[in-house]
């Protein structure tokens, strides 16, 4: 239950970064401070603050439900945005800055396969290792 909230906060999450955070595609000159500079690779203090958020909406005592519920938020929440937008991610936009890309008919940032790795690697030490 807890990781489909988590899918649902990250769908809004989206949404709202596409309507209201997000000015640098609608007008490059009007970017905030906290949206501003990268910090690490590409970034931004945003980001961290994002993460922060993501990791308290999808706590859960459950080990398990909380990492597939963050690993979840971050991806959903990308793919939310960009559907949204109503354009889906072109080779060179950030989202495909930080791990490279593969092109197969359509862009899929090089993250997204790291991410959904460690929700199934998650997946195996629940339920192959520990068993439960």
């Amino acid at each position: 239950m807890r990781i489909a909230v988590s899918v649902i906060a990250a769908v809004l999450y989206g949404f709202l970064e596409w309507r209201y955070v997000n000015n640098e595609e609608k007008n490059p000159a009007e970017t905030n401070a906290l949206n501003e500079r990268s910090v690490i690779n590409y970034l931004r203090p945003y980001h961290f603050f994002m993460a922060l958020l993501f990791a308290l909406i999808s706590y859960s005592p459950d080990w398990f439900e909380w990492v597939v519920g963050f690993l979840l938020m971050i991806l959903v929440e990308d793919i939310a945005y960009f559907l949204m937008r109503g354009r889906w991610i072109r080779e060179g936009e950030w989202t495909t800055k930080l791990m490279g890309s593969l092109k197969l008919g359509i862009v899929i940032p090089n993250w997204y396969f790291f991410i959904a790795s460690l929700i199934l690697l998650a997946c195996f030490i629940r339920f192959v290792i520990l068993k439960g």
